[in-house]
């Protein structure tokens, strides 16, 4: 209900009650109201809000005994308030005022919100803060076997030694309440988020100098095929190794599904072991195709495998550009003295920065192969 509208509620001395403005609207969820014989429409909100969990057991009586519909909206209130108000005081600028004040009140915000007296709290600021600090440390610099805080232990804790830290008010504080109090702080000290610390000083420029070369794949898919021939060409391939791969082999045929008895395929328990293995793979990102080796090892020997399939598998005139990692096979002595055995401009290696072999494109590759494949 608008401000104005209260501000404009008359007395009827012939009904005796207050009569409001009429509200016309001609949407859904209409709510009429029998008043001292005038008849409003209210208009139901479309959202069941706080107001109609407070309000909608609310109804109003008219004076000559009709019910309305129930009321979701602080209207309830406010007219209960006026129609009462007569009884104790004189239908004069009182109740204008009255109308004035309620007016006031729901256009800053529902008097509920209002703070209401009640017990005050045992627990100071100060012991909170002393509690949220204990659970900022970690709980074996206190002595206590466990890696990580419970809110059982951080109140036993706080129980036992919170007198000490002179906090006595801390004295009978249990798991609730150390609950409500790292709740609203937002602090959750029995969990754990990884995080991954930089530790190359070069991060920025080596990220940039990957970036640059994918930047270079889209300029060479989208350039026209004229200018294709003209330039020199270029092979980009991500490469990377995906270690660990167990050969396993099953004893027993896999059963097929059966409509209505068995909706998926059916393996036995049983398996056996071949080893593991490494596939040692690169992506052209021009084309898509794959070059790979499966190997039991993934040395700096297996790696220049690689580069001799690559290198056998683009012209002569080619230049193939690599995106590595840091893996020792591929910064190794051994892998760096082979590519001068090629002409000059065969391969140019951009290696990925420490803890960044995400950059890397391939690792969608093995991810996909992974989950899809082996």
């Amino acid at each position: 209900m608008k401000p104005a509208m209260l501000e404009q509620a008359e007395w009827v001395e012939r009904t005796g009650s207050w009569r409001i403005p009429r509200l016309r609207s001609a949407k859904r969820g209409a709510v009429s109201w029998l008043d001292g014989g005038e008849r409003s429409s209210w208009r139901r909100p479309t959202k069941r809000s706080q107001h109609w969990r407070l309000f909608r057991g609310r109804e109003l009586k008219s004076r000559d005994g009709c019910r309305g519909r129930r009321c979701c909206w602080p209207i309830a209130r406010t007219l209960r308030v006026l129609r009462s108000g007569p009884k104790t005081r004189s239908p004069s600028s009182d109740g204008a005022a009255l109308c004035r004040a309620s007016a006031g009140r729901w256009a800053a915000g529902r008097p509920y919100d209002r703070p209401r007296p009640g017990k005050q709290p045992t627990i100071t600021p100060e012991a909170k803060a002393w509690l949220v600090s204990l659970a900022c440390d970690e709980a074996k610099d206190h002595g206590y076997p466990h890696e990580l805080w419970t809110t059982r232990l951080l109140a036993r804790h706080a129980r036992e030694h919170g007198p000490a830290a002179e906090h006595a008010c801390l004295t009978n504080l249990v798991q609730g309440t150390v609950c409500k109090i790292l709740g609203k702080e937002e602090i959750k000290p029995h969990k754990v988020r990884y995080y991954l610390e930089n530790r190359d000083a070069e991060f920025q420029r080596k990220m940039a100098e990957v970036l640059c070369v994918y930047r270079e794949v889209a300029v060479l898919k989208n350039a026209p095929a004229k200018s294709k021939r003209r330039g020199k060409p270029v092979a980009i391939v991500s490469c990377d190794e995906k270690p660990g791969i167990q050969a396993i082999a099953t004893t027993a045929p896999d059963l097929p599904p059966e409509p209505g008895i068995h909706a998926g395929f059916a393996r036995d328990h049983e398996y056996k072991r071949h080893g593991t293995l490494s596939l040692l793979a690169g992506i052209d990102l021009l084309p898509g195709k794959v070059h790979a080796l499966v190997r039991d090892r993934h040395r700096s020997r297996e790696f220049i495998e690689l580069l001799r399939l690559l290198d056998v598998a683009y012209p002569r005139s080619t230049t193939i550009k690599l995106i590595l990692d840091n893996h020792s096979a591929h910064i190794s002595r051994e892998t760096r003295a082979w590519p001068a055995t090629r002409p000059s401009g065969r391969f140019e290696f951009t290696l990925t920065p420490k803890q960044g072999s995400w950059l890397n494109l391939i690792e969608g590759f093995f991810s996909k192969f992974a989950r899809s494949v082996i």
